[in-house]
Order: C-alpha cells, then structure tokens, then sequence
C-alpha cells in the first residue's frame, strides 16, 4: 500500500478512515498497513476486528494489534477470547510478540504480566516455553 509508506500523520488517518468500508483482500490490506506503521490510534479499531467473522480479517487484526506492541494493543490482545482456532493461535503469537516488544521498550512489568498469562498449563508446549523464556528475559532485567 503506498499509504503505508508515508509517515505522515494524515497517510495513518486515511487508512483508518478506510478501514470500515473495505472488505476482503483490501481490508486485509489495510490492517496490515496499520500493523506495519505500528499506528497505535488504530488499536480501538483493530480490537473491534478480532471478532470478525472472516477468520482471515480477525486473524489480521491480531497480527497488526502485536506489531504495534503497546501497552494498549497487548491489553487487547491479553482480553481477546477468540472462540476460532485459528484467530486464537494469531492472538497468542501476537500476544507473545507484544510483549517481545514491551520488553524491548524497558517495561519489563508490563511484558512479564503477559508472558504470564501464557505460561499456565493450558497453553500448548511450544507457547508455555516462549513465555517462560519471556519471563526470564524480565527477570533479567530487574536490578
């Protein structure tokens, strides 16, 4: 999207303007863009997507919503209860990357509550052992 290239405010505002009225490859599209922008004004947007009946538009929101990886897109994320198996999966993968992203901006605590969210017995091996190492990752940055 050429949208998506342009860092002005205005570009991110006109994809979001467009987002509702779009549908298929192009709303696809357009998510996407915003993930890749890391738009953070998107996120109330996307949040409303997650329950899309398009399984592929829900699982986009979820990958956009753990691109831009704030505090506010992994709350999002952290509340999600996607009953689609595959949207599930994108929210837990992009949980796990929000928080890669929350670690990497110095908010420990905030990335570490996350991983611990998927670190109980209910998560599948590999996501328990991403967390886990998520928490680790905390750990070590406490003084």
């Amino acid at each position: 999207m050429p949208l998506e290239r342009i860092g002005a405010a205005e570009a991110a505002a006109a994809l979001r303007g467009a987002l509702p009225k779009l549908a298929g490859a192009l709303k696809i599209g357009v998510i996407g863009s915003l993930g890749v922008r890391r738009d953070a004004a998107s996120v109330p947007l996307l949040a409303g997507l997650l329950g899309d009946a398009d399984t592929a538009v829900a699982c986009s929101a979820a990958l956009a919503l753990g691109a831009i990886r704030t505090a506010e897109a992994s709350q999002v994320l952290a509340k999600a209860r996607p009953s689609n198996e595959q949207v599930k999966q994108a929210v837990t993968d992009s949980a796990l990357a929000s928080a890669e992203g929350l670690l990497a901006a110095g908010k420990p605590a905030e990335a570490e509550a996350v991983y611990r969210a998927y670190a109980g017995t209910d998560q599948p091996k590999h996501v328990r052992l991403a967390a886990t190492r998520g928490m680790l990752a905390c750990a070590g940055t406490k003084q």
